[in-house]
């Protein structure tokens, strides 16, 4: 494989570890930011619509799901804890894989459709009122 693009992917798997420890980090970021920002801070879809937004809630959960507390959580919320835990130890050993990245690759491409379309699945049930 082409080296070129094996540093390319290191880089964008960097990034993606990046990402993953910002949305675990959420829980305690977004109660400060919050108080700095109020009106930055908020769900735009709520904002515009007054409706919850598919995703409200994940961030409160998602400090209950690392507090072990699942007696409230939604079904979209559990998914995303447990794909944020998959996607940083996925994450990290990648850091330390040097042969068989090519297969690797496909494997996180393929990963990462399943997520949209499982996500996309649940949003527009969602806006259609069948989940939520």
């Amino acid at each position: 494989m082409d080296n070129n693009l094996l540093k390319k992917y290191k880089t964008i798997n960097l990034v993606a570890l990046g990402l993953t420890i910002y949305f675990l980090m959420l829980p305690i970021i977004s109660p400060i930011i919050s108080k700095f920002f109020p009106t930055l801070w908020r769900c735009s879809y709520l904002y515009a619509t007054g409706k919850r937004c598919p995703f409200c809630g994940i961030t409160r959960d998602l400090d209950s799901a690392m507090h072990l507390n699942f007696s409230f959580i939604n079904e979209i919320s559990i998914f995303m804890f447990i794909f944020i835990i998959f996607e940083l130890i996925f994450r990290i050993i990648i850091m330390n894989i040097k042969t068989n990245l090519k297969k690797i690759i496909v494997l996180d491409i393929l990963i990462h459709i399943f997520v949209v379309i499982y996500l996309t699945i649940y949003v527009i049930l969602f806006l259609n009122n069948g989940v939520g």
